[in-house]
């Protein structure tokens, strides 16, 4: 999940730049740290053009026998993913890491998390915390309590709890993107993405 500054044929650009950097990386890599490495690394390969994008990196290792599902997580000056669990709460994962193309280096750090049954993953861009309405901005702490009311939930329903939150409360003008990552309680691992159109 990630996200660029900026509109039009230059965001374009970076995000056609990062989506097949990452494509190739991911070919020859397997630890998401070393991949956030390479894409810095290209975005700042040109020193004329600031090229600039913020992502959450997710490893995800085979459902193991007791059904549940490994995560490693690498934040690069991205929103960090929100954690649904089983039981209805809701925490923020990942270690915030340097904005990708920023800097020659920067520091991310890959952090481990264990999916169960009925737990999921809530991947976004700030175009959702960023959409405006009434009251200003939704917010993360909006988010939150949109996703503690949802409570345990499969993917698919979260998804479509946070895409009916966001077109009560506003406008949205920057781009929204979202991914929940869950596990079902048959221990297999369901997918659900929503992205406007």
């Amino acid at each position: 999940m990630g996200d660029v500054t900026g509109k039009g044929p230059g965001a374009a650009a970076i995000t056609s730049l990062a989506r097949y950097t990452m494509r190739t990386v991911a070919q020859y890599e397997d630890d998401p740290t070393a991949m956030v490495q390479r894409l810095n690394a290209t975005l700042g390969a040109d020193s004329d053009r600031r090229q600039i994008c913020t992502a959450v990196v997710i490893g995800v290792d085979p459902v193991r026998e007791d059904g549940r599902v490994g995560i490693d997580i690498v934040c690069a000056g991205h929103p960090p993913p929100l954690l649904v669990g089983a039981d209805g709460r809701v925490r923020g994962v990942g270690t915030p890491g340097t904005l990708l193309g920023a800097f020659p280096d920067g520091r991310w750090t890959t952090s481990g998390l264990s999916l169960g049954p009925g737990d999921n993953l809530v991947l976004y861009t700030d175009g959702v915390t960023d959409t405006r309405g009434p009251d200003g901005r939704f917010g993360a702490e909006r988010l939150e309590a949109v996703l503690r009311e949802l409570g345990p939930a499969d993917a698919d329903r979260i998804a479509q709890g946070i895409d009916d939150a966001l077109l009560d409360f506003g406008e949205q003008r920057d781009d929204v993107a979202l991914l929940v990552l869950g596990v079902s309680t048959g221990s297999e691992a369901s997918v659900s993405g929503w992205m406007p159109s």
